[in-house]
């Protein structure tokens, strides 16, 4: 929920079953925002990051091995030298 210039998260659930609350500032609230309208409505799980193709997202959720590539896709963006390191 957006109130004023913050984004408030409530995690109810989690690994140590705690849960949890932190705040995202507006520029990253209004690009979250953003990212939540593309998703698809149909989108038939709770996870956060779904995948992107075909320039639109689709319903399947990212798994932890593409996330773990989002830097080397950053770096050769970027130029960088050896991006795979």
């Amino acid at each position: 929920m957006l109130k004023g210039e913050f984004l408030f998260v409530n995690l109810e659930a989690s690994k140590n079953f705690k849960p949890r609350v932190f705040v995202i500032v507006e520029s990253a609230a209004t690009i979250i925002k953003k990212y939540l309208s593309l998703r698809p409505a149909s989108t038939p799980h709770r996870r956060f990051f779904v995948n992107y193709q075909k320039g639109r997202c689709t319903t399947q959720p990212i798994g932890i091995n593409k996330i773990g590539k989002f830097s080397t896709i950053i770096a050769q963006y970027l130029g960088l030298p050896n991006p795979h390191e």
